[in-house]
């Protein structure tokens, strides 16, 4: 397995999205904490304080996620060469340690199939 904390290498291959917040399509604010490569599936773990509360996946957090996985992730994969067949987008109010779940803070899952280099949603 490889795990990149905060991955550096990809962070900086994200250009102007790394570091920094990002805007949604929803102008919801996202910031990426976490990239972690293991097999064939990539996952990428970003902080969306406005979830803070929901008990619900807000209707329009796909299209975020979509978003996330086409801009953010693909890019910073290709940068450094790496390949996946599957991206996972989770977003979550503030940063939760991996594999955890906390009652007090909401984390929500997108998966995508890449499919002739684009993101695909699929049911996660």
């Amino acid at each position: 397995m490889r795990v990149y904390g905060l991955a550096i290498a990809l962070l900086l291959a994200a250009g102007p999205l790394a570091a920094q917040d990002v805007t949604a399509p929803s102008g919801r604010a996202a910031q990426l904490y976490d990239v972690r490569i293991d097999a064939d599936i990539a996952r990428f773990r970003l902080t969306m304080p406005a979830l803070a509360g929901a008990d619900a996946p807000p209707s329009d957090l796909t299209d975020d996620a979509q978003w996330l996985c086409s801009t953010l992730a693909l890019p910073a994969l290709a940068a450094n060469g790496a390949a996946a067949g599957q991206i996972v987008i989770s977003l979550s109010a503030t940063p939760v340690d991996f594999g955890d779940t906390t009652s007090d803070v909401p984390q929500f899952f997108e998966g995508f199939d890449v499919i002739d280099g684009a993101c695909e949603w699929g049911l996660f």
